[in-house]
Order: structure tokens, then C-alpha cells, then sequence
């Protein structure tokens, strides 16, 4: 309670919270290439010009970000830190009131069931790994005419088309980086675009990193802040 150096860091979090929301405000207000330019910004270089102290780094914003994102502190360093900012600030986490976050009942289980019974029948289909995308061509000369040319179909690890064989618009990719790298580079994926989309598509994606963490999952209450306030986890 009377030690400065711990006054002094909450003093720094008030303000990096106020500053931090203003700097959002003007960057959604600002032109198209300033945005750019304030999306190249990063991590390090927005606190270096700002002043923020070793202490406020190592005590309170690091350890959070690096939780957040499970990397380590160099490479949130390089972090943009627009984005980041983003993240916090939609998660109340640049403010002092902050909503009751609650955890659904059966966990992310609940998500998937509930999505279903949102959906109409047949519009969802499980357990269907997907190994590549596949553009739909054109009919050949004297066939009849295709319906679905230039639509995209979802092709197994045999060619096989799954969802019944179902012509679509788009297809969005909800997974991770590598998962959706190992789709895009498969031999038999083509997109819209031919192969210059593939090879930009691949060449985003293989730009990701991704680093591994070990994870400790116990019951112990005995590990635990006796306070149940002081209890917290991402």
C-alpha cells in the first residue's frame, strides 16, 4: 500500500487506457492511408515514443498481452499495436467498468449446437475434413451447360466433393494459418483467380507464426489466491 513504485504503475495504466482509447478515436477518424500508417506502428515503437516505462512493460503490459496471444514477449514487441489495441479495447479491457463475462454451460460444445439449431436442415454437415477447394469449370464444348461454373466446391483427402456435393459462392476459411495453408497449397485446390490467387493466398498464409506453449490443467484450490476475487484466467 505505501510503496510509490506501485502507485506510480497504476497512475501509468490510467493513463495508457485513456491514451490508448483517444489514439483508436483519431484512427478511426483518420484517412485511409493514415490508418495504414497507424497499422504499421508497432508495439515497441508505440511505447518508445511514448515514454512508458521498463516497470509499466514488465509488470502489467507484456505479461497481459503475452497471455492474450500465448507468445513471448519479443515477439509481441513486433506486434501491431493498432491491432492490439483494437482487441482491448472491444474486450473492455481499456476501461475501468467492464462487463460480467460469463462461460457458457457446456463450453464451446454449446456453440456448435446451438449454431446448428440455428441453421436450416441440411445446411450443415460434420465430421467432413475438407482437404482442398476446388473451382467448378466451365462445361466442355457440346455438354451441357454447368450451372455452378466459377462457384467452388469442397474436395476430401480422395477428390471426393463432400457437402453432397455443394456448389458455393465463397468459402471462408475459420481455422488456423497452417490448417488453412495445408488447403490452399493442396494440389488439387484452384481458386477464382487461377493460380497468381493461389500463390498470393499461400504466400499470406505462410507469413504466420505460431509457437508452442505447455498447459497445466488442475482442480488444486491449494495452488490457487486464497481471495476468490484474485482468481482469474484466459
Amino acid at each position: 500500500l505505501f510503496d510509490p513504485s506501485r502507485w506510480r504503475l497504476f497512475a501509468a495504466i490510467l493513463w495508457f487506457e485513456a491514451e490508448s482509447r483517444a489514439y483508436l478515436e483519431r484512427a478511426r477518424a483518420a484517412a485511409v492511408d493514415e490508418q495504414n500508417a497507424a497499422a504499421r506502428e508497432t508495439v515497441r515503437a508505440y511505447l518508445d515514443a511514448r515514454g512508458y516505462s521498463a516497470a509499466f512493460r514488465s509488470r502489467y503490459f507484456y505479461p497481459m498481452v503475452a497471455s492474450i496471444w500465448s507468445a513471448p514477449k519479443e515477439g509481441v514487441d513486433g506486434f501491431s499495436m493498432l491491432a492490439v489495441l483494437a482487441f482491448l479495447n472491444n474486450h473492455y479491457m481499456l476501461q475501468r467498468t467492464r462487463p460480467r463475462w460469463r462461460t457458457p454451460k457446456h463450453r464451446s460444445a454449446d456453440y456448435v449446437e446451438r449454431l446448428r439449431a440455428e441453421l436450416p436442415p441440411g445446411a450443415c454437415f460434420m465430421g467432413e475434413r475438407v482437404a482442398a477447394i476446388a473451382v467448378v469449370p466451365p462445361a466442355a464444348d457440346g455438354a451441357d451447360a454447368e450451372p455452378d461454373a466459377g462457384a467452388m466446391r469442397l474436395l476430401g483427402a480422395d477428390g471426393a466433393p463432400l457437402a453432397d456435393g455443394r456448389a458455393f459462392d465463397a468459402v471462408v476459411l475459420a481455422c488456423h494459418a497452417a490448417q488453412s495453408l495445408e488447403i490452399v497449397a493442396h494440389p488439387r485446390t484452384s481458386l477464382p483467380g487461377g493460380t497468381q490467387a493461389v500463390g498470393a493466398l499461400a504466400g499470406a498464409l505462410a507469413r504466420f507464426d505460431s509457437t508452442s506453449n505447455e498447459v497445466v490443467v488442475h482442480t488444486d484450490v491449494a495452488a490457487m489466491p486464497l481471495d476468490r476475487r484474485c482468481w482469474a484466467a484466459w
